[in-house]
């Protein structure tokens, strides 16, 4: 009879410890094989940032869902959210001008005609982009100039 309560009790000790939280909560984050990341984001990046490969992808746990923080050879990160759009991109050097939109492009060639944009990230309700000199510039979700952040 001890057998057995011993058994029972060793067998809801294992079944009790798979049932327990992985660890993988809201706020965490691990690091996933560029194979596991969204199509979505796959495409993105081999549309966008074809001559680079992806060395780091994390993903996070939100409240929401998941997001995602991919990082590629040559110096670049990516965010993406839980739709899995863009939210920033950071390069060492210029980005490519596929990841601006056209309005933004026009208007810092315009009036930065030396500079280039080397991080773009999508607010709310705004866009900003920072220059390779550090100005930081401010749009609207089309691409309408706002004002030079001072902050």
């Amino acid at each position: 009879m001890k057998t057995k309560l011993l058994l029972f009790a060793i067998a809801g000790l294992l079944f009790t410890s798979c049932d327990q939280d992985d660890g993988f909560g809201p706020g965490k984050e691990r690091i996933i094989e560029a194979a596991n990341l969204p199509v979505e984001i796959q495409n993105y990046v081999s549309t966008h940032f074809s001559e680079y490969s992806i060395v780091k992808a994390i993903e996070e746990k939100e409240p929401n869902g998941l997001e995602y923080e991919v990082y590629l050879s040559g110096g670049y990160g990516l965010e993406f959210n839980t739709y899995l759009h863009v939210t920033e991109i950071k390069g060492a050097s210029r980005l490519p001008d596929s990841v601006i939109s056209e309005s933004i492009l026009n208007y810092t060639n315009l009036h930065y005609p030396d500079l280039y944009i080397r991080k773009w990230e999508w607010e709310h309700t705004y866009q900003q982009v920072e220059l390779n000199n550090g100005i930081e510039l401010e749009f609207t979700t089309t691409g309408e100039f706002i004002r030079v952040d001072s902050d």
